[in-house]
């Protein structure tokens, strides 16, 4: 009887260890000699604890990168990407995932921010071209 007492105590004992170095103490991973140093993936989505999409690291269809923020209803929101020229870009969408907010910069290397309509009109642009700044309302150069 002694012996299964004492077994039934280390059981215990292990699983509270267990439990501790698992959710109680999250440094205990961070201090353990062989980290990873690198990981390779096509694709890293991240998913609340209920398993609700929230964000999405990938590549496009031509392998381009692009990291996509989604709201609740999972329509993407913000949006991160290397586009065709090689160049980076920033949108944010509507609920309906079109593009009011552009920020880039473009082949030639300059930078551009657009504001646009919810039917996808440019309403609004500041940029610059060539060296010289250039701004857009309505369709009218100012």
């Amino acid at each position: 009887m002694k012996t299964i007492g004492t077994a039934i105590l280390a059981g215990v004992a292990g699983c509270l260890v267990t439990l501790l170095v698992m959710h109680g103490n999250r440094d205990a991973f961070a201090a353990r000699p062989e980290q990873v140093k690198e990981v390779r993936t096509e694709k890293l989505v991240l998913v609340t604890a209920t398993g609700a999409v929230k964000a999405v690291l990938g590549t496009d269809k031509d392998g381009r990168p692009v990291l996509a923020m989604v709201d609740t209803k999972e329509k993407v929101r913000f949006s991160l990407a290397i586009t065709g020229d090689d160049s980076p870009a920033l949108s944010m969408t509507d609920g309906k995932e079109r593009v009011l907010i552009g920020l880039a910069v473009t082949a030639k290397d300059d930078g551009a921010v657009t504001l646009m309509d919810n039917k996808g009109k440019v309403q609004a642009a500041l940029s610059i071209e060539g060296g010289t700044g250039k701004l857009r309302l309505n369709g009218k150069e100012r």
